[in-house]
Order: structure tokens, then C-alpha cells, then sequence
């Protein structure tokens, strides 16, 4: 009986101490060609590298909205950057004056001018479970 109540508190605890999960939803996709690129930061000097990421995923493109999760995110402060690999070549690829020439977009929605955005425009904190919705640009 001991052994079955000590295994019952340690799931319990276990469960207790379980780092979040981070959704994030993707709209406003405009076609269903290739990938989807999820980069999620978590240090400001990697932002936005596509070398550098905490974590990455590429998904399927299915529908106007996709949806990606993240589990077992520690608690703290990340950003998200996303493009829409149409032709699966993995890049974002751009055009002569260095703005994307597929979708793209960031946490908070943040819309760039003239330049890549900073981690401090698409940091977000994550304290317990999340669901983020992000509208993707230039489609």
C-alpha cells in the first residue's frame, strides 16, 4: 500500500512541476504550397538567425490556418519568426533590396519597416500554458 501511495505523489509532483506548453497559431495563410518554418528564441543575441534557434519546427501547410506546438517550454521570455517556405528550398529567400519574397511574420504581430525587428518588439513571457495567434505578412 506504501509503495502504491509513494508512486501516486510522484506523479503528482511530477505533474506539478511540468514546464508549459506554447500554441501557436498561424492565419491569414494564403495558399498551401510547402512548409511552414516556426523558429522560437530565446536569447536576444540569436534573434532572428535561422541558425540560432531555441527551438524549430517546419510543418505542412494545410489550410489558411496552422497550427504548432511547443511543449515542455521553460518559463521565461521568447520570440517567434516564421516564414512560408512555398518552394522548400529552406531559406527565406528575398529580393535584391533584402525583403522577403515569401510570407512572413512575427510574435506580437509585430509588422517590420525597413529592417529585421529586434527581440525586444516580439519578446513575450510564457508563465504557463499559452495559446498566441500570429497573422502572416506579405502573401
Amino acid at each position: 500500500m506504501r509503495f502504491i501511495l509513494l508512486i501516486i505523489l510522484l506523479f503528482l509532483f511530477s505533474s506539478l512541476s511540468k514546464n508549459p506548453t506554447l500554441t501557436v497559431e498561424i492565419i491569414g495563410i494564403k495558399n498551401t504550397e510547402g512548409l511552414i518554418e516556426i523558429g522560437l528564441y530565446n536569447k536576444a543575441s540569436d534573434f532572428p538567425s535561422t541558425t540560432k534557434q531555441y527551438r524549430v519546427q517546419r510543418v505542412k501547410v494545410t489550410a489558411p490556418k496552422t497550427t504548432v506546438v511547443f511543449k515542455d517550454i521553460p518559463v521565461g521570455v521568447y520570440g517567434i519568426s516564421i516564414y512560408h517556405d512555398k518552394n522548400e528550398d529552406k531559406e527565406c529567400n528575398l529580393n535584391w533590396i533584402g525583403y522577403p519574397t515569401e510570407g512572413f511574420c512575427f510574435s506580437n504581430n509585430f509588422k517590420p519597416f525597413l529592417s529585421a525587428p529586434k527581440f525586444k518588439d516580439v519578446r513575450f513571457v510564457v508563465k504557463a500554458d499559452k495559446t498566441i495567434q500570429i497573422k502572416m505578412l506579405n502573401q
